[in-house]
């Protein structure tokens, strides 16, 4: 009887491929199953020698074998999207309350405007940010900027927001997407 319950699967990134860093902070993957095994090759010395027996047994190669099993998680794979991609994740804008009325201020309807603390001006005009977290619910959507500055983001068109002068905890405001003339709407992480 085998327990899988006593397994762990972990990595690290390498900063020079195929050096593991001098003291690594290994990190644990969730998984469903896997069947990761090293596969050496060899060979035998051609030498031939009076009592028939081999000389060396020459390994010319080795690899890994095998699957690894997992449910697509949230965050869990990052960093494996990121290797195959060649590239790195940049987190796109967002503001927060985690304070009630601090990071985000007030909700005005007559100019479309959601008041920020600072960094209005990283939610570019064409972005599709969503709201949530509003005590009204009209000022829980989508929209696209119109216009931002160091304090506002301005929703485009003509939204029927509520004005809200203290938002709650939990008020938020991230970029998730790009208005596009190709395609409808982009959504990139909500």
């Amino acid at each position: 009887m085998t327990d899988s319950n006593l397994v762990r699967l972990a990595y690290v990134e390498e900063s020079t491929w195929g050096v593991t860093p001098g003291t690594p902070a290994m990190r644990g993957l969730r998984y469903t199953g896997a069947d990761l095994r090293y596969s050496p090759s060899s060979t035998e010395s051609a030498e031939i020698i009076t009592d028939r027996q081999v000389t060396d047994l020459i390994q010319t190669s080795a690899r890994v074998n095998g699957s690894y099993n997992f449910e697509l998680s949230y965050r869990e794979h990052d960093e494996f999207f990121a290797g195959a991609l060649c590239s790195t994740w940049t987190n796109t804008p967002q503001k927060e309350n985690l304070i009630a009325d601090t990071t985000i201020t007030q909700v005005t309807d007559t100019t479309d405007t959601y008041t920020v603390d600072a960094n209005g001006t990283d939610f570019i005009a064409g972005r599709l940010v969503h709201a949530s977290g509003f005590t009204n619910a009209a000022n829980n959507r989508v929209f696209t900027v119109a216009s931002s500055t160091g304090t506002t983001v301005v929703a485009a068109g003509t939204p029927t927001l509520t004005d809200e002068a203290a938002p709650p905890v939990g008020a938020r405001l991230k970029v998730v997407g790009v208005e596009s003339s190709h395609f409808q709407n982009m959504i990139l992480n909500p």
